[in-house]
């Protein structure tokens, strides 16, 4: 009998010393980076509720336009729009997105609907988004015969939501992920301009930047944010 309380005791301070480790790997900063998204902070809404449970995790949240230096600004992981994710890091593909030409009813019945592309290009009113990084006008790539940059931008802008909103007064035309614009082309605020032409792909992933050993509360956040990205995608085709 003493011996078995004996093991009992070893059982129960093994027990104790496994969960006090878990605890203090929960406990610390993770730096997540973003671009401005609609539903950024219902995201990060739905992250604290679901780290409720590890309150010493402290969340270092950057929504910012510019792709920040995962060294030295030390980001865990971060979202991110572009083609091909860098090789060594690790990746969950959240979305494949494509950019759509819109304009709003308003516009199209003033200006009449294009006849083809270098009718739209002379006739309808041209936005330009800045780059943060270089201070230039991104330009239009559609797919690898089509591109060009405007030269006489009828508005001009630093997101895709100012674009966003510039098309939807009947300002100009815009050139949009349809992340950001496929809500106010299903309510029939957006019409979409040339939808057959041929468009490329752009790809929405959460990255972690490779490292021999990521601590604990990395891991979590990073498998829970994917699960709260794949969801919030989901409601919002």
């Amino acid at each position: 009998m003493p011996k078995a309380q004996q093991l009992l005791h070893k059982s129960d301070e093994l027990f104790s010393l496994a969960k006090q480790n878990i605890e203090n790997e929960m406990v610390g900063t993770v730096r997540i980076t973003l671009p401005h998204i609609a539903d950024h902070t219902e995201i990060l809404q739905k992250l604290l509720h679901a780290l409720a449970d590890y309150p010493n995790i402290v969340i270092d949240w950057r929504v910012d336009a510019m792709r920040l230096n995962t060294v030295n600004q030390q980001i865990d992981m971060g979202l991110r729009v572009g083609r091909e994710p860098e090789p060594t890091w690790i990746v969950r593909h959240i979305a494949d997105l494509r950019e759509e030409i819109v304009a709003s009813p308003l516009l199209i019945e003033r200006l009449g609907e294009p006849t083809d592309w270098q009718d739209f290009i002379k006739r309808y009113p041209i936005p330009v988004k800045i780059n943060r990084e270089t201070g230039r006008a991104w330009g239009w790539h559609l797919n690898e015969q089509q591109s060009f940059i405007p030269n006489q931008p009828a508005f001009v802008s630093l997101d895709g939501y100012s674009e966003l909103a510039a098309a939807l007064s009947g300002r100009c035309c815009a050139f949009l992920l349809n992340s950001i614009c496929g809500q106010a082309i299903k309510d029939g605020r957006l019409n979409v301009l040339f939808p057959h032409l041929p468009r490329q792909t752009w790809k929405m992933y959460l990255y972690s930047p490779y490292n021999p050993i990521t601590p604990k509360r990395v891991l979590v956040v990073f498998d829970l944010l994917t699960q709260i990205l794949w969801g919030c995608r989901g409601e919002s085709t």
